[in-house]
This record gives C-alpha cells, structure tokens and sequence, in this order.
C-alpha cells in the first residue's frame, strides 16, 4: 500500500500481525526519496521479536538497487 504525502506535518497510525523468522523484517517505509527514508521493523534480533527503526540518508542520487 503506497499514499503520497502531502503536507510536511502528518499523523499516521498501523498495525500489523508478524511473525519474523530468520532474516525476515516487516514493517512501515517513510520514503522521500530512495536515498532518504525512514523504516520501521518488526525483525527477530537474538532469539527475541524487536522493532527497531532505521533512518538511511546518503548522497546517492538515482535508482533504488533492484535485486537480480
């Protein structure tokens, strides 16, 4: 589910039902740009369900990295 953002100021609210197992995160992504996001993870962290958020911003300007 993707929704445009179109005020600097919002509220947003989510829930979900997860259950991570090795290697696998699932979650919320607060994307400007593919280079400035914030990600919200549900993610299994030494035998214990954990949230953790991410906040990535680099220099990269372009294309996300696409797998394959």
């Amino acid at each position: 589910m993707g929704r445009r953002q179109r005020k600097e100021n919002f509220d947003i609210s989510f829930s979900m039902e997860f259950t991570p197992h090795n290697k696998e995160a699932a979650g919320l992504i607060i994307m400007q740009a593919c280079n400035h996001q914030f990600r919200i993870e549900k993610v299994l962290e030494d035998g214990k369900t954990v949230l953790q958020l991410i906040r990535l911003t680099t220099k990269q300007e372009g294309l996300p990295f696409l797998p394959g």
